[in-house]
């Protein structure tokens, strides 16, 4: 597969001529790793502030209120 060198960044060609694969400075990764993380959190961010809004007492009601699930411990076979 040929390699091109774009501005310190190497792109590997596949068989037909056509970018498949990029190389880059472990700095450059990373400085797009923490952008995509950055991104995420602030979708999460704008999701959660979608969400409606409790008082302390209604979320604590909120949460008392939800069924918990039955232990899984109780649906596996006996092994004695």
């Amino acid at each position: 597969m040929p390699i091109l060198n774009i501005e310190n960044e190497q792109v590997i060609l596949g068989p037909k001529g056509k970018p498949e694969y990029v190389i880059l400075p472990i700095a450059r990764y990373q400085q797009l790793m923490r952008m995509l993380e950055d991104y995420g959190l602030g979708q999460a961010i704008l999701a959660a502030e979608a969400e409606p809004r409790y008082r302390k007492s209604e979320a604590l009601a909120l949460l008392e209120s939800e069924e918990r699930p039955e232990s899984t411990q109780d649906n596996y076979p006996s092994t004695t």
